[in-house]
């Protein structure tokens, strides 16, 4: 599964957000507007560099499924 990430303005394809095995339900771009994090049905939860459209850090929930995942206003605190 991808997020699909496209410039704005012009709509052109930037690349694609390719990593969980299963199916993405959380999303949300951070307020300094460089990062993005996705959370996974694979029990994933990956923080995104949307300059590079690389995954910056990759951590597994122990917990179970992801399916809400939220910035904290600092920019650097994830909640799941």
């Amino acid at each position: 599964h991808e997020v699909l990430v496209a410039d704005a303005a012009t709509g052109r394809p930037l690349g694609s957000l390719k990593g969980h095995a299963g199916e993405m339900h959380g999303m949300e771009i951070c307020a300094d507007g460089r990062h993005f994090v996705t959370g996974g049905r694979d029990h994933s939860v990956i923080v995104w560099n949307l300059d590079t459209l690389r995954p910056t850090l990759d951590i597994d929930a122990p917990r179970g499924p992801v399916e809400t995942i939220a910035f904290a206003p600092d920019g650097r605190t994830v909640f799941t």
